[in-house]
């Protein structure tokens, strides 16, 4: 396992105005994305030298160290998370042929619980782990979510202020959600009715602002969840092989502070491109080819990555180059005999390679609640002799 860090070359600006603040029109559904011009954005790091095939790479923020967050990576082999800052391995779930991986929170604030969810495919069971705050290792939590039938993705998260995560599990046709909780080292997950979604559903991500679920579809859509029916159109793209989604979350530093909105961000995995579009009204902001460090190379060069397999996304504080949260490009499998390797692009990099206005990054952990007054007041009166 190594972590390379690499110069970044002269960021390249786009031509492309972040459109924000807009009202989506509610009647009207987004047209068909007109192509985008591609611009190049470097990769900072690497994590290579994995032994399997990766599905899925996740973010945990720590409580209080931001460079000692981690990197998540599920695989074939197992579950393995790798320090943001040097990419040293942390900790390890070994022989699980693991799908997937995601993380939420339990609580409020730095004492918040990290969970891991991810599929035991073997078992056929959801299985979680807590992530301890001090020692950052994996925790098995007692009790399991059994699964039937063929998943076609999974997503876990919560809304803004929410205390309890619920875990989202797709398959053809339908979306069941799991409300999780945790006391001590057991588990309780609360199954609600299966809801209809489209048939050729493909993945999910949970909005950390209001908690609502995007999926994709095969035909390049994207579509915000509602009660029943297949869900509002957010974006058509021109995606032929569209994989992982994720929403990364901006509390914006003008021209209204501290308000917070989002960037959807999706994976062309037949080009190896990330396509980024605004969160509340669906139109594109840009697509993106990630430039790597050639690892043949004596010299540094770049080259583009033109395939790409898994995704992964953080919108906190993970300390350095990543202070402003990271985007991961997972690419290579065993089947193709392809080394496995994830790209880490910085937040602060897609920024300005889309000429996206400044802004702070958003702590998944969730602030907790100020202190309400006891009502105890003191009244001092002086009195004149």
């Amino acid at each position: 396992m190594r972590i390379t860090t690499a110069l970044f070359p002269t960021v390249l600006l786009a031509s492309l105005a972040f459109l924000s603040g807009c009202e989506r029109n509610e009647t009207n559904a987004p047209s068909a994305t007109a192509p985008v011009e591609p611009v190049e954005i470097s990769a900072s790091d690497r994590l290579s030298d994995l032994s399997a095939t990766m599905t899925g790479i996740a973010f945990w923020s720590h409580p209080n160290v931001a460079f000692n967050s981690l990197v998540i990576v599920a695989s074939q082999d197992g579950i393995a998370s790798y320090n943001i800052e040097d990419g040293s391995e942390v900790s390890r779930i070994p022989a699980v042929n693991a799908q997937g991986a995601a993380v939420s929170y339990l609580g409020l604030g730095a004492q918040a619980r990290g969970l891991l969810a991810f599929l035991d495919i073997d078992a056929s069971v959801f299985k979680i782990n807590a992530i301890d705050n001090a020692s950052r290792s994996f925790q098995a939590v007692d009790g399991e979510i059994p699964f039937r039938g063929a998943l076609r993705g999974f997503c876990f998260g919560r809304a803004a202020g929410g205390q309890n995560p619920v875990l989202y599990a797709l398959q053809k046709g339908e979306m069941t959600h799991y409300a999780i909780e945790v006391e001590g080292d057991a588990l309780t997950a609360s199954a609600g009715i299966a809801q209809s979604v489209p048939e050729d559903a493909q993945s999910c991500t949970v909005d950390g602002i209001d908690g609502s679920v995007l999926i994709t579809r095969s035909n390049g859509e994207i579509h915000r969840m509602t009660d029943d029916g297949p869900g509002e159109l957010v974006v058509s793209t021109d995606i032929t092989e569209i994989g992982d989604v994720a929403i990364l979350l901006i509390e914006n530093t003008e021209p209204d502070p501290q308000s917070v909105s989002g960037l959807i961000v999706a994976l062309n995995r037949e080009t190896g491109g990330l396509h980024v579009f605004n969160r509340e009204d669906g139109q594109a902001i840009g697509v993106m080819t990630v430039m790597a460090e050639d690892a043949d190379s004596e010299y540094g060069e770049f080259i583009a990555v033109n395939a790409g397999d898994v995704m992964g996304a953080a919108s906190a504080n993970l300390g350095g180059l990543y202070r402003n949260g990271v985007l991961a490009l997972g690419v290579g499998n065993a089947e193709a005999e392809q080394p496995a390797v994830i790209h880490l692009i910085p937040m602060n990099a897609l920024k300005n390679t889309l000429d996206l206005p400044e802004s702070e990054p958003v702590n998944p952990r969730g602030r907790e609640a100020e202190p309400e007054e006891d009502g105890l007041l003191i009244d001092i009166d002086f009195q004149r002799d």
